[in-house]
This record gives structure tokens, C-alpha cells and sequence, in this order.
């Protein structure tokens, strides 16, 4: 899919290094539920590998620099049969000087598209979202996504201080 400037494409584990660093370069900003160094080889290996085992796994690049990230999605099922119909453990990161330029929606719709048509059996999306990301939460909302709860005091900030995490859920209508 493309939007104007970005294309999306499929993340491979080629793309691993590139993902480290967007990562730790979006938790130094305190938006993303890891510090910068959490952000491990192995952590970014696992969700690859899950994503591309059983989830989607999407990155967003400029078009005159098809070889850079600049920002991810991913998510996929538990392997489980009880919750066979539950896309998880998604997360969306966008690089901080890309954000506000309409990649996290392109991100996020393409997503969304790639469920309807690759994965159909998928009924429900789930994340989490920091309640002081307001950014974040109105894209989602925009969206079809719905708030479903708030668990209070979830997140504890860089400055000591808490937020809440806002549950989310978009339903498929295929």
C-alpha cells in the first residue's frame, strides 16, 4: 500500500538491526512500554518471528528511501485455539521526526486491510494505549477502534509519575 511520500511493505528479519534502532530511538521519547535499553536483539527477534509465524508484521519507508524505516506495526494470534480469533500484542511505533505526517494511519489502515483479506478469522484487534498519548489514542479512535477499559496507574513514566493504559478493540467487519 502506499499514502503520499510512504510505502508499506512486509518486515523480514533482514530488517532486524534497522527495528533495534527505530525502537530505542521511539522509547527514548517514553511513548513505548520498554526504555531504551530493554530494547534487546532478542526482543525484537521474538515478535519478528511471532508476527511472520502467526500475525502481520509491517514497515512504512519513504518512497525515494525504500530501504529505511521510519516506522512498524505488528501483531499476532496466541496459538491458541480458545483465542484463534484474537489479533494481539499489537504495537506501533513511528520514528519521532516522522510523526504527524499521516504514517502511523497508513501503518494502522494497512493493518487493518491486510486482517480483512489475509486473516478473516480474525474478529478482534487488541492493543494498549498510554492514556496521556492523546496522539495516539485519537488515531486510534478515528479508526474503528473503541475504548473497552482503563487500568489505572498501569504505566509508570520516566518522571516518576503514573498513566493509565487505555484498553482498545477494532472489531472485522469481513
Amino acid at each position: 500500500m502506499m499514502g503520499a511520500g510512504f510505502i508499506t511493505r512486509e518486515v523480514t528479519t533482514a530488517d532486524i538491526p534497522q527495528l533495534i534502532n527505530l525502537y530505542q530511538q521511539v522509547a527514548d521519547t517514553g511513548a513505548l512500554g520498554r526504555t531504551a535499553a530493554e530494547i534487546s536483539e532478542a526482543y525484537i527477534q521474538d515478535f519478528v518471528s511471532k508476527s511472520l509465524a502467526r500475525g502481520i508484521i509491517l514497515a512504512v519507508c519513504p518512497t525515494d528511501a525504500a530501504a529505511i524505516i521510519v516506522g512498524e506495526i505488528h501483531g499476532y494470534t496466541l496459538g491458541l485455539q480458545t483465542f484463534a480469533h484474537v489479533f494481539e500484542q499489537v504495537t506501533m511505533v513511528v520514528h519521532p521526526a516522522y510523526q504527524g505526517v499521516g504514517v502511523g494511519k497508513l501503518l494502522l489502515n494497512t493493518l487493518q486491510h491486510q486482517i480483512q483479506v489475509k486473516m478473516p478469522h480474525i474478529k478482534k484487534v487488541e492493543l494498549m494505549c498510554f492514556g496521556n498519548n492523546q496522539r495516539a489514542l485519537n488515531l486510534y479512535l478515528h479508526n474503528g477502534f473503541e475504548i473497552e477499559g482503563r487500568r489505572k496507574k498501569r504505566v509508570l513514566l520516566p518522571n516518576g509519575t503514573f498513566t493509565d493504559g487505555i484498553a482498545l478493540a477494532w472489531f472485522n467487519p469481513a
